[in-house]
């Protein structure tokens, strides 16, 4: 399924990290994502859940942002 993603956009990558960074202590599920991100080299985690907040200026290359901001700053022109 990602090999047909990636072949009709090119912006999926599927990573599996091996290292787990425990940046979100508040919940496991989310600190998954964070791994994958950091792993992925992600610039930015498209959010609205507070607990991704701790990757704000935390040295991590992703960013979170909400899906708001994302569209007003990259989608829009603006």
């Amino acid at each position: 399924m990602f090999a047909l993603i990636h072949l009709l956009h090119g912006t999926i990558r599927e990573v599996t990290p091996s290292y787990r960074f425990h940046v979100i202590t508040g919940d496991a599920d989310d600190d998954a994502f964070a791994n994958c991100a950091i792993v992925a080299n992600a610039d930015f985690i498209i959010t609205e859940d507070h607990h991704f907040a701790v990757l704000q200026g935390s040295g991590y290359g992703p960013q979170p942002i909400t899906p708001a901001e994302f569209i007003r700053r990259y989608l829009t022109g603006a």
